[in-house]
């Protein structure tokens, strides 16, 4: 029998190619390096204290509106820590919701990636 393994299904992630994108006190590369919210050296080695298998990425709430070629930035960045560690990750795609279309290109870009890993 197969052990389960242990998905976090709520994992925000900023990629540090990226952090530029927040603004104001407290944001910004300096915000996040105390932890893993940038880092996946870090957050795999929280991940393993935790007992977490895999996580699913998810843009931070700070980014969920994001534009057009903001999205196309964050998707690819989230890819690109995907790849390196795809074993332990997973992600979801975001899209420039004022832009349906983009939206939608964002989208099926997403699907590609995933089929074609």
């Amino acid at each position: 029998m197969r052990s389960p393994i242990n998905i976090d299904v709520h994992a925000h992630y900023l990629p540090p190619e990226c952090s530029d994108l927040l603004s104001g006190p407290g944001s910004g590369p300096e915000a996040n390096a105390r932890d893993s919210m940038s880092h996946m050296d870090a957050r795999v080695r929280d991940m393993d204290t935790r007992s977490i298998d895999v996580q699913l990425l998810s843009v931070t709430a700070e980014l969920t509106r994001p534009a057009v070629e903001d999205a196309r930035r964050l998707n690819d960045a989230t890819k690109t820590a995907i790849d390196r560690h795809p074993d332990r990750c997973a992600g979801l795609a975001i899209g420039p919701l004022e832009e349906p279309e983009e939206a939608a290109r964002s989208w099926t870009w997403a699907r590609w990636c995933i089929q074609a890993t």
